[in-house]
């Protein structure tokens, strides 16, 4: 078998871009645990940030009341039981949504493309309006 010197020169900013850019590719396919693991996996790249304005709404939204994403991220990670669990699509926008925030703050700006998700997720009924990148 022949080896491959294929690489890439990356930075923290640039893969956690490209693991929420997979995320919502997996979201928009109803791969959510894949969108979950993926945008959770961003967040941790990024450096720590004051601003979690997303949060307020996300705790007053319906669904917040029959879900658990710290729960759910856990039972994405780990060998807990049970072996079954329902994950609702509401939940993988939220991650997903939430990191995005969080890269906006640490980097001020954010791809123009993220806000073709943030009006998908008002359409869906996950947010009112799009959610402040700041």
């Amino acid at each position: 078998m022949a080896f491959s010197d294929l690489h890439i020169e990356t930075t923290k900013r640039l893969a956690a871009q490209r693991q929420i850019d997979a995320a919502v590719s997996h979201l928009l396919k109803s791969e959510l645990e894949c969108a979950i693991t993926l945008a959770n996996g961003a967040e941790g790249l990024l450096p720590e940030t004051e601003s979690r304005q997303i949060f307020a709404y996300l705790r007053e939204h319906p669904l917040s009341t029959q879900t658990d994403l710290d729960k759910t991220i856990g039972w994405l990670k780990h060998r807990t039981q049970p072996d079954a669990a329902t994950i609702f699509e509401f939940e993988a926008a939220v991650v997903v949504a939430r990191v995005m925030s969080k890269f906006a703050v640490a980097y001020t700006e954010v791809p123009s493309e993220w806000y073709e998700f943030l009006s998908w997720g008002v359409v869906k009924g996950h947010w009112p309006t799009i959610p402040s990148m700041k």
